[in-house]
């Protein structure tokens, strides 16, 4: 179980995102120029877009602040100088929040206002790429010498999760605020 970030800023020409790191003192986690990307699935005379990439740790955690905490601490200061970067080269924003949890932990995931803002200044995007660590009893039985039994039991938790993320995704479309969600989610039961 676990969360981490990624900021991903994407170019879909030839800019040298190796200069990102000097511009913003900033080391990435990786970065690649558009032609040493893998070429497109979609195009095959064309690669898939040059990136820069600044990746959170993993923090065992089940609830994003401290992960958003820590982004927001590697960026500060940093804003304008990203916003310049992407206009003047044509860049892209794109936050990548990905929770990895179990069945029985959730996790809580939410935006505070001052990440919806440097979203909102960046012209960013929000993705989240939810992974869940299946977890499922594996029962054998044996009916006779030479017949078995096999049995796979899996966890209804998976629907709360499912559930969680459609009233997440709610939140995030009529603007609720943590609180809100939170005492209402609370009533439901899950």
């Amino acid at each position: 179980m676990g969360i981490y970030i990624e900021m991903n800023i994407f170019f879909d020409n030839n800019f040298d995102v190796y200069k990102i790191e000097r511009i913003l003192n900033i080391k990435p986690s990786d970065c690649k120029r558009k032609n040493e990307t893998r070429m497109s699935p979609f195009n095959k005379n064309e690669h898939l877009e040059g990136y820069w990439s600044l990746v959170t740790d993993t923090f065992e955690e089940l609830d994003i602040k401290p992960v958003m905490d820590d982004l927001l601490r590697k960026l500060e200061g940093k804003l304008e100088i990203i916003k310049e970067i992407c206009k003047e080269n044509n860049g892209e924003v794109c936050f990548e929040i990905v929770p990895i949890f179990e069945k029985d932990n959730l996790p809580a995931i939410y935006f505070e206002k001052r990440f919806l803002n440097i979203v909102n200044y960046l012209d960013a995007v929000i993705d989240i790429d939810m992974y869940l660590n299946w977890i499922f009893d594996l029962r054998v039985y044996i009916l006779s010498e030479d017949e078995m039994e096999f049995q796979v039991i899996y966890s209804r938790k998976i629907q709360g999760a499912v559930m969680l993320f459609t009233v997440f995704m709610f939140a995030c479309q009529y603007g609720l605020t943590r609180e809100t969600v939170a005492e209402n989610f609370s009533r439901t039961g899950i």
